[in-house]
């Protein structure tokens, strides 16, 4: 049988939630828990324009089939 050209996975357990940590290691969060905002504006120019629909409420409410 010829040889796996597979690499093995490295398994990691999972980190442990940010309250779970902040009690073993104080007030000091790491940073990949800290978010960072950038100073550009966000791009709305990629949403595009969507129509909202319209509802007659008293064509709902009417007792009368039309």
């Amino acid at each position: 049988m010829a040889a796996s050209s597979v690499l093995p996975m490295k398994l990691e357990l999972p980190p442990k939630p940010i309250q779970e940590m902040i009690k073993t290691i104080g007030n000091q969060i790491p940073e990949r828990y800290i978010y960072q905002p950038s100073d550009k504006a966000p791009d709305i120019s990629a949403i595009g324009y969507m129509d909202s629909p319209i509802i007659n409420l008293n064509l709902l409410s009417s007792s009368s089939l039309h």
